[in-house]
C-alpha cells in the first residue's frame, strides 16, 4: 500500500472530471485506456486487429514495445474467471461471458491511482502493478495520439444522457428491469455507459460486459449521431443476459417445447419491444399505435402486435417477464408459426 500511496496522480489527459458527464453515460479514462491498450496487445478478432491497425499507422509496434503491450494484456488475462458453459448457447444467447476481473476495476475506476488500489485488493503483485505504473509514464505520449481525441467525449455525453432521459429510454430501461430481472438481480445490476476511442474508420460498436456498456464511438466522427435505439436495444441485450442461471434455463425450456425454430424472432422482438416500442410510447402517448410497422419480416410484425399488448397487461397486473408472460408469448410464437407453415 505504501507503494501505491506514494505515487502521485498520473495524468494522461487534461480533462474536466467526471462530473461534466453525471449520468448513466460518463467518460472514463481507465476504461478508455484499458480497451485501447488490451487489444493493442491482443492483435486477434475484429476488436484486436482494429485496434493494432490503428496504432501500427502511427507508432511502431515492435520489440520492446510489443512485449510490454502484451504483458499488459497477459497481465489482465491472469485474472479472467473462465466458465464452462462459455460457448453453451439458450434462448437469450451465450450462457456465460467471460469475466475479468482486472478490465471490470478499469471500467469502474474513479481514475488511474484507483485502478491501482483496487488491483492490489485482488491480489496484483506489487511488481506487476509498479509494471503498469511504468507503463503509462513509458508510453503517454504514444498513447495520447488518441486519447486527446476523447476529451470530446465530455462534452459529447452530455446531450446523450440528456436524451437518453428525456426521450424516454431511461424511463423504459427502468420499467423493463424491474419486468425482466427480479429484485435480487437488479441489486447487482447497475447499468453505465462507457465510451471509448475507436478508429474512424470502423463502423461504431457496442458490446456490453455486465452492467458496462462500451460505446465504440470515434470521438470526432461518430458522435453526431449516438443512435439511441441501438444503445438501447444493446442495454436490453445486456439485461436479458443477467437473468440468473435458473430463470434463463426455465425460459428456454419453455420456450423451446412451443417454438424451438423462432429462437431469433423472439430475440429480434425483445429488443424492438423494448428498446423501440416503449420509449415511444411513453414518449407520444398520444400518437403511438401498437398497429404501424415494427418488425424486420412479416413474423416478427405480427408477433410484436401480440406481445406489447401482452406485456403491458403483465405489467398492469404486476406479473414479471418469467412468470404467464413467457408461457402466453411461447404460445403465441406457435400459433404464428403453424399458420405461416400450414396451408
Amino acid at each position: 500500500m505504501a507503494l501505491i500511496k506514494s505515487i502521485s496522480l498520473i495524468i494522461l489527459i487534461v480533462m474536466t472530471p467526471r462530473a461534466l458527464a453525471a449520468g448513466v453515460v460518463e467518460y472514463s479514462l481507465p476504461s478508455d485506456l484499458y480497451e485501447l491498450v488490451y487489444h493493442v496487445g491482443s492483435g486477434k478478432g475484429p476488436l484486436g486487429r482494429a485496434y493494432r491497425l490503428a496504432w501500427e499507422k502511427k507508432h511502431s509496434f515492435s520489440g520492446q514495445i510489443k512485449s510490454d503491450f502484451e504483458r499488459f494484456k497477459e497481465l489482465s488475462d491472469a485474472f479472467k474467471q473462465e466458465s464452462q458453459s462459455e460457448e453453451e448457447k439458450d434462448l437469450f444467447g451465450k450462457k456465460a461471458l467471460l469475466r475479468n476481473q482486472v478490465a471490470s476495476i478499469f471500467y469502474k475506476a474513479k481514475n488511474m491511482n484507483d485502478v491501482y488500489r483496487k488491483l492490489q485488493k485482488i491480489g496484483v503483485l506489487q511488481g506487476d502493478i509498479k509494471f503498469l505504473i511504468d507503463f503509462n509514464k513509458k508510453y503517454r505520449e504514444q498513447i495520447l495520439t488518441f486519447l486527446k481525441e476523447s476529451s470530446q467525449f465530455n462534452v459529447k455525453v452530455l446531450s446523450l444522457n440528456k436524451e437518453w432521459k428525456y426521450k424516454s429510454f431511461a424511463k423504459a430501461f427502468k420499467k423493463a428491469e424491474t419486468f425482466i430481472l427480479p429484485k435480487e438481480r437488479r441489486k447487482h445490476f447497475k447499468l453505465k455507459m462507457r465510451p471509448v476511442w475507436w478508429p474512424a474508420s470502423e463502423p461504431p460498436r457496442i458490446d456490453y460486459r455486465g452492467d458496462i456498456l462500451l460505446l465504440r464511438y470515434n470521438p470526432l466522427s461518430h458522435t453526431n449521431n449516438w443512435n439511441l435505439p441501438v444503445i438501447m436495444e444493446k442495454a436490453i441485450e445486456a439485461l436479458l443476459h443477467a437473468q440468473g442461471d435458473t430463470q434463463r434455463s426455465n425460459l428456454t425450456k419453455i420456450f423451446r417445447s412451443q417454438c424451438p425454430a423462432r429462437e431469433i424472432e423472439l430475440r429480434s422482438a425483445l429488443g424492438t419491444m423494448f428498446a423501440v416500442m416503449m420509449p415511444k410510447q411513453l414518449e407520444s402517448k398520444k400518437t403511438f399505435s401498437v398497429y404501424q410497422k415494427w418488425g424486420t419480416t412479416h413474423f416478427i410484425d405480427i408477433y410484436l402486435k401480440l406481445l406489447y399488448p401482452l406485456m403491458e397487461e403483465e405489467m398492469k397486473k404486476r406479473g414479471s417477464f418469467a412468470g404467464e408472460f413467457m408461457e402466453k408469448a411461447s404460445t403465441m410464437c406457435r400459433s404464428i408459426n403453424d399458420l405461416s407453415v400450414i396451408p
